[in-house]
């Protein structure tokens, strides 16, 4: 599944008010507890994290000397 930095901010936005409840779009989820809450956030900064990774382009560069 694909997450979305979208989807993140609202974790972390319902976090930081202190409620379970997490709303994105039309749907909603009522976590059972804050460190549950917090688990989900670290996972999805991971997953985020891992699927930039894959689609990152190398790029080199050098410096000449005199």
């Amino acid at each position: 599944m694909a997450f979305t930095s979208a989807q993140l901010e609202a974790l972390e936005t319902s976090y930081a008010a202190g409620t379970l409840v997490v709303r994105h779009g039309d749907k909603s989820v009522t976590y059972a507890s804050m460190d549950a809450l917090w688990t989900a956030i670290v996972r999805l900064r991971a997953a985020l994290r891992s699927s930039s990774n894959k689609h990152r382009a190398g790029v080199a560069s050098y410096t000449k000397f005199a």
